[in-house]
């Protein structure tokens, strides 16, 4: 039996994925990593400013990735 591709899997599933079902995933990670983070706050403390330089590097790549074709 061939296990399907991850591409394959969301094309099956794309037509009935919602903005809804975005949101709601996305709150489960976002509280997930805040709970992770509350857990490991004390240990972490030192490297606060390293991590959220990094999140927002992350986030700036995805964006700057996407910015001409989202304006075009």
């Amino acid at each position: 039996m061939r296990i399907p591709s991850l591409s394959e899997r969301w094309h099956r599933v794309r037509k009935d994925f919602t903005l809804r079902d975005l949101l709601i995933d996305t709150s489960g990670k976002f509280l997930l990593g805040l709970g992770m983070g509350a857990l490991l706050a004390t240990r972490l403390v030192q490297y606060g400013w390293v991590l959220a330089v990094a999140g927002l590097a992350l986030s700036f790549t995805v964006k700057a990735k996407h910015w001409k074709q989202f304006w075009a």
